[in-house]
C-alpha cells in the first residue's frame, strides 16, 4: 500500500468518527440544541424585523394628520 492511501483512508475514518460523536451529542441533548436553533433563528428575525419596523415608524410620523400614539410605544418599546 501506499502511504497516500493510508492516510486517506485513516481521514475518512477520522471524520466518521467525528460525525459519529457529533451525532450522538445532539441526540442526547435534543431539547436543548432543538431550544438553541429556535432561539437563533428568533435572534436573527428579530435583528431583521427592528429596522423594517422602525422604518416604518418613521415613515407614520412624516404624515402629521394620523395618530402617533402608536408609533412612539413602538420607539419606546425599542429603547
Amino acid at each position: 500500500m501506499t502511504p497516500g492511501v493510508s492516510s486517506d483512508a485513516e481521514r475518512t475514518r477520522v471524520r466518521r468518527r467525528i460525525v459519529a460523536d457529533l451525532c450522538r451529542a445532539v441526540w442526547a441533548w435534543r431539547y436543548k440544541t432543538a431550544a438553541a436553533i429556535v432561539l437563533m433563528i428568533s435572534a436573527r428575525l428579530a435583528v431583521v424585523s427592528v429596522p423594517l419596523m422602525l422604518k416604518r415608524v418613521i415613515d407614520e410620523f412624516s404624515h402629521p394628520a394620523t395618530t402617533v400614539v402608536f408609533p412612539v410605544f413602538l420607539v419606546l418599546a425599542y429603547v
